[in-house]
This record gives C-alpha cells, sequence and structure tokens, in this order.
C-alpha cells in the first residue's frame, strides 16, 4: 500500500522520495503530480535518481491519472457522475455546456482543466461524461502532459543545482534550504495564482 507524505509541501514530499524507489514515486506521480515531479528532479542532483527514468514515470503516471478519471465519467453514466453533483458541482446542465465547449475547443478546454490544480479530477470525469473520442482524449493529454513534465523537472533539476551552489558558498546547508523554500513558495504560489485565472476563464465561456 502507497503512503504518501504526511506533509504535501516540498521537503516532505523530498524526504518522502529519498526513503522510497521507482515504484512507489510511480504510484505517487499518479496521485500527486507536479510536486512529486519538482522534488523528484531535485533529488536527482543530489545523486538519487535518473532524470531520464523520472521523465519516463512522470508522463505514463499522468496519462494513466487522467485516464482513470476520464474512464470514471465516460463509463459511469450520468448516475454515476450525478454522484459529484454537490461536491463538484458537476450537473447534467453543466455536462451539456461542456459538451458543446469540448466540441468546439476540445485543446482549450482540456488544456485548462490540465492546468488548474482546482479542477482536473472533477474536470477530467466531465469531460469523460461528454464521450470526447479516447483517442483524440489521449492525443489532447498527451501533448499536454509532455511540456509540463518538462517544466515541473525543470524547476526542481535547478533548484537542486541552485541548492547545490549556495551550499558550497556559504557552507550552511539549512540557509541553502530556505532560500530554495522561498523560490519554490514564490514559483507555486504564481502557479496557482495563473491557475486560478485559466479556471475562471472557463467557467466564463
Amino acid at each position: 500500500m502507497i503512503t504518501l507524505p504526511a506533509s504535501s509541501g516540498f521537503l516532505g514530499v523530498l524526504q518522502w522520495l529519498l526513503q522510497n524507489s521507482y515504484p512507489l514515486m510511480f504510484l505517487g506521480m499518479i496521485i500527486e503530480g507536479p510536486t512529486i515531479i519538482a522534488a523528484a528532479s531535485f533529488a536527482v542532483t543530489m545523486g538519487y535518481f535518473n532524470l531520464l527514468i523520472i521523465f519516463i514515470l512522470a508522463v505514463i503516471g499522468d496519462i494513466i491519472g487522467d485516464f482513470i478519471f476520464y474512464s470514471l465519467g465516460y463509463f459511469g453514466k450520468m448516475a454515476f457522475v450525478k454522484k459529484f453533483d454537490k461536491k463538484f458541482k458537476i450537473s447534467e446542465t453543466r455536462i451539456e455546456k461542456l459538451k458543446t465547449l469540448v466540441e468546439k475547443h476540445p485543446w482549450k478546454i482540456i488544456a485548462a482543466i490540465k492546468l488548474s490544480p482546482l479542477i482536473p479530477m472533477p474536470g477530467l470525469i466531465a469531460i469523460g461524461s461528454t464521450h470526447l473520442p479516447p483517442k483524440k482524449f489521449a492525443t489532447i493529454i498527451i501533448s499536454i502532459i509532455i511540456p509540463k513534465t518538462i517544466l515541473f523537472m525543470s524547476i526542481g533539476y535547478f533548484f537542486g543545482h541552485a541548492y547545490n551552489r549556495i551550499y558550497k558558498i556559504i557552507n550552511n546547508g539549512v540557509y541553502g534550504i530556505l532560500i530554495i523554500l522561498v523560490v519554490v513558495f514564490v514559483v507555486q504560489y504564481l502557479y496557482k495564482k495563473i491557475s486560478a485565472k485559466i479556471s475562471q476563464k472557463l467557467e466564463s465561456e
């Protein structure tokens, strides 16, 4: 059984990764996503993992996770989808509206859902409910997942090298970690702000 870190913060995830192996990392990527990808890439600079293996696991894990939620909507029919109505506001009216949007702008809508940390799970279930062809869904999400994975890997890898350099300069790991945490916090804050705007734009359409 997979046990995710008690703290979803960067350091908590990093510590969890250093105590586990690739298979558990892969399962974590299906569930958690960007934070694990960034932390795993950070750990590469410490000599723990292989960057290429992380990329492959991250892409496959993200695809599997998306298809799980998509399949819940695709095969669940409205009776199943309505169970999510109160919590995630996935109503029949919203599904019909989403069908129209997906028919007109499938790339735009799925990209908005994928890039937002607020709505991926209910959003992908809703996308499945529109019965968008699986092949088209796969093409779109893979085109989004690859650059998104590269982005978070680059962030983690860059922070890892930055930490190593800072550590050598000031010879104090505590200060190095504090500096990296501040930078990580700023990046996460900006990502959430941008994602929130994407969600609001999607809602307004």
